[in-house]
């Protein structure tokens, strides 16, 4: 009989989770919510310690093996890996999209100021695509400031009042994106 070494779901999920924080924390660092930024080449060096020690059937990667893009203008973040198994390769693709569209201005008072808010209509996504599945989800927005309007319309679809552009918004994962730029 011989051993076989199962590589499936819980080998690209765990490259997908990987990516997600690295986005997420790179967000945070350009955007300057996050003075510590990780090193992707880092992160996949301790992955592969643990693979080592753990068996947990994910091959090195090394730096030509990563693709990461930070976008703010392009409204998208992207990070793509390929993994190279013995017998075949695989890529596992996070990318975080986000658009929106000016609908209007408006006044809000805080305080005893009076500011003109940006009124965006703003869609926004995760997808990870692997080998076994491409998932879409839609992940809770909030305002790290406390300055923004932010109401869900729709999966994925939001109403933002900014009052300003450029403004920054994190997600349930913390990722950080701009509206209004």
């Amino acid at each position: 009989p011989r051993i076989v070494h199962y590589v499936g779901e819980l080998q690209t999920s765990t490259i997908v989770q990987i990516l997600r924080v690295y986005i997420a924390n790179r967000s945070s660092y350009i955007t300057g919510l996050s003075n510590a930024s990780m090193d992707i080449n880092n992160i996949f060096y301790r992955l592969t310690l643990l693979n080592n020690t753990y068996k947990l059937n994910i091959p090195e990667v090394t730096p030509d093996d990563i693709l990461v893009r930070i976008f703010w203008r392009n409204c998208c973040h992207l990070a793509l890996v390929n993994l190279r198994y013995k017998y075949f390769n695989s890529t596992v693709i996070v990318n975080v999209t986000w658009s929106y569209t000016y609908l209007n201005n408006y006044t809000k008072n805080i305080g005893e100021l009076t500011l003109t808010y940006m009124n965006f209509t703003l869609t926004y996504s995760h997808t990870y695509i692997t080998p076994q599945y491409n998932v879409t989800i839609y992940p809770c927005l909030y305002d790290t400031l406390s300055l923004a309007d932010i109401k869900l319309v729709d999966k994925g679809v939001w109403i933002v009042g900014v009052p300003y552009k450029g403004y920054p918004l994190k997600d349930e994962y913390n990722v950080v994106i701009r509206v209004g730029d």
